[in-house]
């Protein structure tokens, strides 16, 4: 899958055929190409972002992106106990966040947003609680 380099909209779909291959990944158990696959749609999303700082839609996008770098992170950390995949998470879940206050300043904050940000910082928070734990234990 690879995309018009300089197309948006080609990008952008691209983006969303790599996120369905990632959560096809993800069903099967395969943590690390599924954060491979999201982690090729972020990229491609971040490159639209660059080039319409307006486009509210891609950033919508971009926010489900972080999370679920978020989550799978999360997902490999509590596999593996690793307290770099935790700190990985946490970066993911504040990206979210800073990028949905960007959709504020756009004007696009709506309801999908508020509850976007309500599990953003709840993942934040999982994550502060399972570092406080990994390094009582080490």
């Amino acid at each position: 899958m690879e995309a018009d380099p300089e197309n948006a909209q080609s990008r952008q779909d691209c983006a969303s055929d790599h996120e369905l291959v990632g959560a096809q990944l993800l069903r099967q158990g395969d943590l690390a190409g599924a954060l491979a696959a999201e982690d090729r749609a972020r990229e491609l999303r971040e490159w639209v972002a660059r080039k319409d700082e307006k486009n509210a839609d891609v950033r919508g996008d971009m926010v489900a992106n972080y999370k679920q770098l978020g989550d799978i992170n999360l997902r490999l950390a509590k596999r593996d106990g690793t307290g770099s995949s935790i700190r990985a998470a946490r970066a993911w879940y504040q990206r979210g966040i800073e990028t949905l206050h960007q959709l504020q300043t756009l004007g696009a904050f709506d309801q999908d947003a508020a509850d976007q940000l309500k599990e953003m910082t709840s993942g934040m928070e999982n994550c502060d609680s399972l570092l406080k734990e990994h390094f009582a234990s080490h």
